[in-house]
């Protein structure tokens, strides 16, 4: 099983929504389309599961073309789960009676039972005889995945599919629904605003802006090494100083680091995550004064001044927390500094 889409355009009015779009999904693959609302994702979760004419390209299920080449497949003939923001509950259907809905194999008790597995794996099976009307909306969320599941679909989309969940229940829900797809194989595609949840739940992350991939590739490389600045804030507060080329090295004022490509530019940009800052014991780094010290639970965000007035922030173990005012030196991890040109 996978999901290929080859070379999408596709445009509202003269609105283009998504521009020269190509992403493959592999069989027990994750992988998540993120970016800023208006980007496309949800666009391409619409055109894979044919609630959007495709305008330009194509769009492969398990090797067959569904759309594009002069193929256009009704949405029930791709064999797509597909669970959106709004639910789409049948409300006049128990739960139970909406989860077996899709269920089309089988004798009606092999179903029922096989329907009540899914409910008790997503932790509602107490709710089956209830009616969507009467279920909170992560709830009817949770309803909505375990529908999709029991049909046993050759791809899944998701869009935004944790998003009506409490925080305690997010962790788990999402665990309980990766575990079932990954165990039958399915290729999923999912659309999320959240970058800790792609960072979570991805084998590989696509960061979208305009309609356009920015950058593809797996959740380390997508945070550790940004192709533009885009990606990198997206994933993150990331601090920046200018800098100058000197040789074969880059000289700013929180540091001295080695030139990281042949790009001979005077002028450059650095960039880095707050966890790459680190105070330091003695006067071997960079001073600099702390403005804010506050309390993350496990670790204490600090924003702090350098000599020249530049303003940078720290993450830092909560076992220490400095003074406003109290002059520290700093060192910047030179492993996790971006390069971007001025």
């Amino acid at each position: 099983m996978s999901l290929e889409f080859e070379r999408i355009f596709h445009q509202y009015d003269a609105t283009e929504a998504v521009r020269d779009f190509s992403l493959t999904v592999a069989a027990g693959e994750v992988v998540c389309l993120v970016g800023p609302s208006g980007c496309g994702k949800s666009t391409i979760l619409r055109l894979a599961a044919g609630l959007e004419a495709l305008q330009s390209g194509r769009i492969i299920i398990e090797g067959r073309t569904v759309a594009g080449g002069g193929h256009d497949d009704a949405p029930e003939q791709r064999q797509v789960g597909l669970v959106f923001q709004d639910y789409a509950l049948f409300p006049h259907l128990s739960v139970l009676e909406n989860v077996m809905f899709g269920m089309r194999e089988g004798r009606e008790k092999d179903r029922r039972a096989a329907a009540r597995t899914y409910l008790d794996r997503l932790s509602i099976a107490n709710l089956q005889d209830s009616y969507p009307h009467s279920l909170s909306g992560g709830e009817q969320q949770r309803v909505a995945l375990a529908r999709a599941l029991a049909a046993k679909p050759q791809v899944m989309l998701l869009d935004e599919p944790f998003s009506g969940l409490d925080i305690n229940l997010r962790d788990r829900v999402r665990e309980d629904t990766l575990k079932l797809l990954r165990e039958a194989g399915t290729p999923v595609l999912l659309v999320t605003h959240d970058p800790e949840e792609a960072m979570s739940m991805a084998d590989r992350i696509a960061v979208m802006r305009g309609g356009a991939v920015q950058q593809f590739g797996i959740p380390s490389e997508i945070y550790d090494q940004p192709n533009n600045k885009f990606v990198a804030e997206f994933f993150g507060n990331i601090n920046e100083l200018p800098c100058e080329v000197n040789g074969e090295y880059l000289v700013s004022r929180a540091g001295t680091f080695a030139l990281q490509s042949d790009d001979q530019e005077e002028e450059q940009t650095i960039a880095f995550r707050n966890e790459a800052v680190t105070i330091v014991d003695g006067d071997c780094g960079v001073p600099a004064t702390v403005d804010e010290a506050r309390l993350l639970g496990p670790s204490v965000i600090v924003a702090l001044s350098l000599a020249g007035g530049e303003k940078i922030q720290a993450n830092i173990p909560s076992k220490t927390l400095p003074r406003i005012g109290e002059k520290v030196h700093i060192k910047i991890d030179s492993e996790r500094v971006f390069v971007f040109s001025a």
